[in-house]
């Protein structure tokens, strides 16, 4: 696309604005009591006014660029057409800022001569644009094949180490440079405009960067889980996630004898990320080891520094990622975290996924006989949501199964479901294995969980998760 091209539809409304004139001059001659001339002059105005108003033209008046209406133009044309391209995205926070510190001509001088010297690097086939302030865009089709995106790019990252010079200031500009192959890295302008959005937020976790490819950034839809990601880091190294805990009541002994720690993290927004999604965010994002030993270095200082175990509390259940029983290391990071906090093993029970036991297999086995000599305990956790088998379960030292909300919640209103789950609490009965339901949240569940015979019982029903100071008030 090029300015100096037209249309053919522009080009007939051209014609049009020509003839219509002489048009009306003609039939002036018949019609001499009427002013059809001066009408035919106003026609022509009108449609030459309709014509130079298309907004794919517009000019942004400040940098004498393409401005944002264009861009989206060009590059919708281009994905119709369904040619490869690229765009070359530039932000520069530091320019975004200078528009509130510099006067309006020097900052204007300022943005001309950045955009001009854009126009020449980018060569006479691209369509430079500018999006908003500090936020510039390069269109090429031509150099796609070529690779001359990676050079332009290049070439823009090193200019900016240069200062500039205007109006007697001298001014240092940084910026941010994204690459963009399209359709390969997006397929829809929305795409698009979402991944350039991205560059300004990429500086603060990227300073020694300055070239950012599609790999470096997330799509709409895994946002979220970026932000999480980004957050619980955070968290992390302010020593700010929140740690819980809820307690799990004993039928037997009618009492709290067991706590579970949970991990939650809360959101700008107020919105709750809950420890499931936390865990599986972190695996993710590769942040399981940092998560797990924040999470057993905080919990065992607490459970130490108060003395817990004198409070009539005989277990505190933590939670092992799937991740992390991969590691080979694992057991003995946890021996030498206890080891640092004087915690008691025999306190200790880790919680072990179902896929933990189905993607470890025997190599978890052996971690587990190890920590076990040391009169650590395991819960499987949320036995029913994966696909584990009983042998599986009897390989593994096991002396607690969590049986899973749903399969709990399904046995109150399925007869099936309810005969099913009686055969497997047996069966772990045989086994001398505990059992715990999980999800008990109303009467009529913890009703049904008794007469069914569990040996304790979590939920919001006996106590929601509870911050470490309020579960001692209630232990008191």
């Amino acid at each position: 696309v090029s300015r100096h091209k037209f249309s053919q539809s522009q080009k007939r409304v051209f014609l049009a604005v020509i003839l219509v004139p002489f048009f009306g001059v003609f039939l002036q001659l018949f019609l001499k009591k009427t002013t059809l001339e001066c009408f035919a002059a106003s026609l022509s105005v009108l449609f030459l006014l309709l014509t130079s108003q298309d907004t794919t033209e517009l000019i942004d008046g400040q940098s004498g660029l393409f401005n944002r209406s264009a861009f989206s133009h060009f590059v919708e044309k281009a994905f119709s057409a369904g040619k490869n391209f690229s765009v070359i995205a530039i932000f520069s926070k530091e320019m975004f800022e200078l528009q509130n510190l510099l006067n309006a001509s020097v900052y204007g001088e300022l943005v001309f001569a950045v955009s001009l010297w854009l126009k020449e690097i980018s060569g006479p086939n691209a369509q430079v644009c500018v999006l908003n302030e500090g936020t510039f865009t390069i269109v090429l089709q031509k150099y796609y094949v070529l690779g001359t995106d990676g050079e332009i790019a290049f070439e823009i990252a090193n200019r900016a180490n240069d200062p500039w010079e205007i109006d007697a200031l001298t001014l240092e500009i940084p910026v941010q440079v994204g690459i963009f192959r399209c359709p390969e890295d997006s397929q829809n302008i929305s795409e698009l405009s979402d991944l350039i959005d991205q560059l300004a937020d990429l500086p603060e976790k990227n300073q020694n960067r300055h070239i950012f490819y599609k790999k470096d950034f997330v799509s709409k839809k895994k946002q979220r889980q970026a932000f999480i990601a980004y957050s619980i880091r955070e968290r992390i190294e302010q020593k700010t996630l929140e740690i819980g805990y809820q307690p799990i009541y004993s039928n037997k002994k009618n009492q709290i004898i067991c706590i579970e720690s949970q991990l939650r993290l809360k959101l700008d927004d107020n919105t709750i990320v809950e420890q499931n999604e936390i865990f599986k965010i972190s695996e993710l994002f590769g942040l399981s080891q940092s998560l797990t030993e924040y999470s057993f270095s905080n919990v065992f200082a607490w459970f130490t520094k108060n003395r817990v175990y004198d409070k009539g509390i005989e277990l505190i259940q933590i939670r092992i990622p799937e991740s992390q029983c991969l590691d080979v290391d694992w057991t003995k990071n946890i021996s030498k975290l206890a080891k640092f906090y004087d915690m008691p093993l025999e306190y200790l029970c880790l919680e072990i996924t179902e896929p933990s036991v189905v993607h470890s297999g025997s190599c978890l086995s052996r971690e587990l006989a190890l920590l076990a000599e040391h009169r650590v305990r395991f819960a499987l956790d949320n036995f029913g949501s994966g696909y584990t088998y009983f042998g599986q379960i009897m390989e593994m030292p096991f002396s607690i199964i969590k049986i899973d909300k749903k399969i709990v919640n399904a046995s109150i209103v399925n007869k099936k479901a309810r005969a099913l789950l009686l055969g497997s609490i047996s069966l772990f009965k045989r086994l001398e294995t505990q059992v715990v339901a999980k999800g008990i949240d109303t009467q009529e569940h913890a009703d049904l969980a008794k007469t069914m015979g569990f040996d304790s019982l979590q939920g919001r029903f006996y106590s929601d998760v509870l911050t470490g100071q309020k579960l001692l008030d209630a232990l008191i």
